[in-house]
């Protein structure tokens, strides 16, 4: 899972998520061919998602120091869900506007 700090006070300055081992208890938001996880808990937020029964991963998203205290985002998990669990009835510019959260999830 991703520890990187959500707090603008202890953001980072490198767009990479920070991995570490951990057993987690995933919720279940949505269960179909694709389902999507979620876990909150020691003050992150963070979505996962199968296809077909294949392996759970994260969505990546990180918020993180560019420069000059300027906040830039690493929105890798519009790509992850373009590329795994795309159908043909949504477009790229619906996938770009998805905030990473639950409701738009």
């Amino acid at each position: 899972m991703d520890v990187s700090p959500m707090g603008t006070a202890d953001l980072s300055k490198h767009p990479d998520p920070e991995w570490e081992q951990q057993q987690l208890f995933l919720k279940v938001l949505v269960e179909c061919k694709a389902t999507l996880y979620y876990f909150e808990g020691n003050a992150l937020t963070r979505f996962f998602y199968s296809v077909s029964g294949s392996p759970i991963q994260q969505l990546i998203f990180k918020e993180y120091y560019a420069s000059n205290e300027e906040i830039a985002v690493n929105n890798k998990y519009q790509a992850q869900l373009w590329t795994d669990v795309n159908c043909s009835t949504i477009s790229t510019g619906y996938i770009e506007q998805l905030k990473y959260r639950k409701s738009d999830l």
